[in-house]
């Protein structure tokens, strides 16, 4: 910006077609899904919500219905769902979309859901009521675990009240 030549180490997402970020809900409980999965770059489990990158000709909205009923099984619809936006740009070009979904946890898809992750993934399902989102987190980092920075956001967003 001001002519200075400066070494900056960043990462670069070659496809291009970003990823998604679910925050579902299940309706009528008002129970949180989020996943706790093994990201080999922190070398362990993470707690995050439910996300994926968006596949060759799919849409944002198409990718988070794939990426939901994969990692938790589950059939949602979307209220919400955000422009790209950037993850990390301190580090990475890549965009993410925000979606928020809710899952009718009565409907007959949704009684017993089953999760189809990738072989390169390993996933557990994790359900949290709203109210107890900030004592869960808590009782995590106390434990040692990892959480992923967009949870606390939500958190932090006012989740907690």
């Amino acid at each position: 910006v001001d002519g200075a030549t400066r070494s900056w180490e960043s990462v670069e997402r070659v496809s291009g077609r970003g990823a998604v970020l679910i925050i579902p809900r299940l309706v009528p409980s008002g129970r949180l899904v989020l996943i706790r999965q093994f990201r080999p770059p922190v070398g362990g489990y993470v707690v995050e919500f439910p996300a994926g990158l968006i596949d060759a000709g799919e849409s944002p909205e198409t990718a988070a219905f794939r990426e939901l009923l994969e990692e938790t099984g589950y059939h949602g619809a979307i209220v919400h769902m955000t422009p790209p936006t950037f993850n990390s740009p301190g580090l990475t070009n890549e965009t993410v979309c925000q979606v928020v979904m809710d899952i009718d946890e009565e409907r007959p898809e949704n009684q017993e859901p089953a999760p189809t992750p990738e072989g390169s993934e390993h996933i557990e399902e994790l359900l949290v009521p709203r109210d107890e989102l900030v004592d869960f987190i808590d009782q995590e980092f106390d434990r040692g675990g990892f959480v992923d920075s967009k949870v606390v956001s939500y958190i932090l967003g006012g989740a907690h009240e």
